[in-house]
Parts: C-alpha cells; sequence; structure tokens
C-alpha cells in the first residue's frame, strides 16, 4: 500500500514537472550562475530576492477558508455589465512633451518626438498561465497593436502575469528594439526567443540613458515567481521616466513602504504619478495598496496629477470593479489632488495635465 502511495505521488510530481516544462508560459528561470552573481546583493538572501523590512502576510487556513468561500459564494459587481467605454488609440508621433496612453490594467504607452515605449505589456485575455475563457473585460474600442509596427522599448516592473503576458509578447517581441528589465527577468524572455543582446537588467536604483530619456528601475514592496518554485527568483520594481523638461513615476505593483518617500526625494517631483489602485485586499496586505494607501504613498512621491491603475481589464480580487475610480475621485477632492482618469485608448499631454477634466466615464449612463 505505501509503495502504491509512493507511486502515485511520484507520478503526479513527474506529471506536474512535465506540464511545467512543457507549457511555455511559465519561462525559464534564473541559472545558478546569475544566482551567484546576485548573492552580492543585499536584497538577495538565501536564494531569493527580499523586501525591506519583510512584508507579513497573514496567511494560514483561516485565509485559504475565506477566499475559498469569497470564490464559491461569489460577490456582487465584480464585473462591469457592460464594454467599457474607450477610444480609438490614434499615433502620436513627433510631439515635443511626452504623451501616456492607458490601455487598462498596468499597461500603457510613452510616446515622445518619435520614440514608442510601452509598459508592461498585458494586452491578452488570460492573466494566467493556462487558457480558460475570456477574462478581460469588453471595451468598445479594442486596442491594435499592429498600429505599433515599432517599439523602441518594452519596459516590465516584474514577472506576474497581469504585467508581463507570454501572448502578447509572441506579437511584438519582433519589432522591440530594447527590453528594460529587472535582474532575472530577462532569462523568462531569452526563454521565449528574444536575443539577449537586446535584453538590459537592472537593480533597483540603476539607471539607463536612451535618446533622452533616463529610465530608473527603483523598489516596490511586491514578489515574484510564475510557478511557485521560482518565487521570489527574480527582482520587482517600479520605475522612473525623465527627461530634460518632464518626469514620470509608475509605482508598478507595490504594498505602501517609505521607498515612495525616498522615490520623491530622490526624483521627484513629478509631473505624473501612474499609482497601483485595485486587486486589493485585506489578506494580502503588504503587497497591495488600498485606495487610502495608494493616494497616500501619490503624496508621499512628490507628484502633481495622478493616474489610478491596475484595474479596468481584470478582477483579481473582490473588490466592485469600479471601486478604484470612485474612492481614489472621492479622495482626490479630499486631499486636494488632482486625479486624472483617461478612458482606455484615450491620450494624455503631460504637458497640458492641468487642463484636463476627468469624467465619471465609468458609470453606466441611465
Amino acid at each position: 500500500m505505501h509503495i502504491k502511495k509512493r507511486w502515485i505521488a511520484g507520478a503526479a510530481v513527474a506529471a506536474l514537472v512535465g506540464y511545467i516544462m512543457a507549457n511555455p508560459t511559465f519561462g525559464k528561470r534564473v541559472t545558478r550562475a546569475q544566482k551567484k552573481q546576485f548573492d552580492e546583493l543585499p536584497h538577495f538572501i538565501d536564494g531569493k530576492f527580499r523586501n525591506t523590512p519583510p512584508i507579513v502576510s497573514p496567511g494560514g487556513f483561516e485565509t485559504l477558508q475565506s477566499l475559498a468561500k469569497d470564490y464559491l459564494v461569489g460577490k456582487a459587481d465584480l464585473h462591469p455589465a457592460n464594454p467599457m467605454p474607450s477610444v480609438k488609440y490614434e499615433r502620436h508621433s513627433g510631439v515635443e512633451s511626452p504623451h501616456v496612453t492607458w490601455l487598462g490594467h498596468s499597461c500603457f504607452l510613452l510616446e515622445w518626438k518619435d520614440k514608442v515605449i510601452l509598459v508592461d505589456p498585458m494586452l491578452g485575455k488570460v492573466p494566467l498561465p493556462f487558457q480558460i475563457k475570456d477574462m478581460r473585460y469588453p471595451v468598445e474600442e479594442a486596442f491594435d497593436l499592429d498600429q505599433l509596427p515599432e517599439i523602441d522599448i518594452v519596459v516590465y516592473s516584474h514577472d506576474h502575469y497581469d504585467h508581463l503576458d507570454y501572448d502578447t509578447l509572441q506579437q511584438i517581441k519582433d519589432r522591440v528594439r530594447k527590453f528594460f528589465v529587472p535582474l532575472g527577468v530577462g532569462k523568462r524572455l531569452e526563454g521565449w526567443g528574444v536575443p539577449e543582446h537586446r535584453i538590459f537588467e537592472v537593480d533597483w536604483w540603476q539607471s539607463i540613458e536612451e535618446d533622452g530619456i533616463r529610465f530608473t528601475a527603483v523598489p516596490s514592496r511586491h514578489f515574484s515567481g510564475r510557478v511557485g518554485i521560482d518565487y521570489a527568483e527574480t527582482l520587482w520594481c517600479s520605475w522612473v521616466f525623465e527627461w530634460k523638461d518632464s518626469r514620470i513615476f509608475y509605482s508598478g505593483d507595490s504594498g505602501y513602504g517609505k521607498h515612495f518617500e525616498e522615490i520623491g526625494r530622490r526624483y521627484g517631483p513629478f509631473d505624473l504619478v501612474l499609482m497601483e489602485c485595485g486587486q486589493y485586499d485585506e489578506r494580502w496586505p503588504g503587497v497591495h495598496m488600498h485606495p487610502e494607501e495608494s493616494m497616500q504613498a501619490f503624496l508621499d512621491s512628490n507628484g502633481s496629477h495622478l493616474l489610478p491603475v491596475h484595474w479596468g481589464a481584470f478582477t483579481l480580487a473582490f473588490h466592485k470593479w469600479d471601486d478604484p475610480p470612485e474612492e481614489m475621485m472621492r479622495l482626490g477632492k479630499e486631499n486636494g489632488v488632482h486625479v486624472v482618469i483617461p478612458k482606455i485608448g484615450e491620450t494624455l499631454d503631460v504637458s497640458k495635465l492641468n487642463e484636463y477634466h476627468t469624467t465619471t466615464w465609468w458609470k453606466p449612463v441611465i
């Protein structure tokens, strides 16, 4: 009997390993040689990248039990009832100030002069390693990647499925000049056919100068991994984008922490902050922010205008799908902060954000 159980367990493990190896979406893992290099870093300990101070998560059986209950019972208003209002995207070449186009969730475009920069390009249907029903919210005007025949730079904040999407990468990889990624994430791209010479990995506080723009990876409080056994083997980060006359900060995925204040002190003030505000829950408090925390993070980071992201494409938590924009508009009024929430596909001219007025386009027309 014991031999049979061991055989069944071994077969199950073998089947799982076989599935992981056969499924390309999991991606290639960091090598031992890379880990030896990372060992010299203060935030890489015992083979894993670490947050400082460490993230404390409640976890445990009670948390799993409550999550299972929410999944089984379900909650109201987790998805929009109708296709989301959106705008048909149009190219903006030759512009002298940065232009920002939000494409849903945390994906956005930066355009400046003749440069096209795509950040966290998740334009797929499922933020998972396997295909199930289409999980992406429908929109009136879908973004067409073919409108970007050439992409100068793709920037990733970390390797989670809702930011680093295998299907999207397959569509764009042959027309991207360079990829800027946190440490270890380049190995994922290499495994998917991106030439090594086009991948540039950076640690926290490291910068890359490219065509009049400085890209700086800065800390966030999160984690990484695509299959469980690779937990925290690659780095996660937020990003600062600097031009001669403009500065933009993108938080990536992050729990609240003192790093926002340090980023604001080092690189602010920012013309625009794209701040995570969505997919939050009291059961994972250290790695995502509730709206009040997102507002405080914005204030800490020394920004002028706030664009809430990490919502508007998928339901990955149990708050109402439109809580992020509703709460951020409320908090903006309370704190005297200019919150800008463009429709998906709508472009913002960073030099004219003072003139932008947010309409509550996410509310149903009665």
